[in-house]
């Protein structure tokens, strides 16, 4: 019996704002709205796969995607930082964008991964590669 294909999807991890704070959001704009539950919608289609073996999804839900070369980027990225510390609902802490691709690469490899990953999974995996 072969294993199911691996399948990497880069979400994003307010997509989980709905169920990290119990309901539908009013402060989301609509545009950001339509853009996160597109991503829920494609995260509930790839996870039908599983079940089935057809597929092995493997769901990346960074927050706000980093570089340090990017000096603009910055203070948002401070501001999420702070945010997450605080424990605001919603705010995951940011990731580099080379923990998100070593994340998705040793993914594949990871026969086990499977699922969400936030931020602390992605850390974890990106160790491995």
């Amino acid at each position: 019996r072969t294993e199911p294909s691996p399948f990497v999807f880069i979400s994003a991890a307010e997509a989980g704002w709905t169920e990290s704070i119990g309901g539908d959001p009013f402060f989301i704009p609509d545009f950001l709205s339509r853009y996160l539950k597109a991503k829920r919608a494609v995260e509930a289609q790839l996870m039908e796969y599983a079940p089935k073996k057809a597929l092995r999804p493997v769901i990346m839900r960074p927050s706000l995607v980093y570089t340090p070369d990017k000096l603009p980027s910055l203070p948002a990225v401070a501001g999420f930082f702070v945010g997450n510390a605080l424990g605001i609902p919603g705010i995951d802490r940011p990731v580099l964008v080379d923990t998100v691709a070593r994340a998705a690469v040793a993914s594949l490899k990871d026969t086990a991964s499977v699922g969400v990953k936030d931020f602390k999974a992605m850390e974890e995996l990106a160790a491995k590669a």
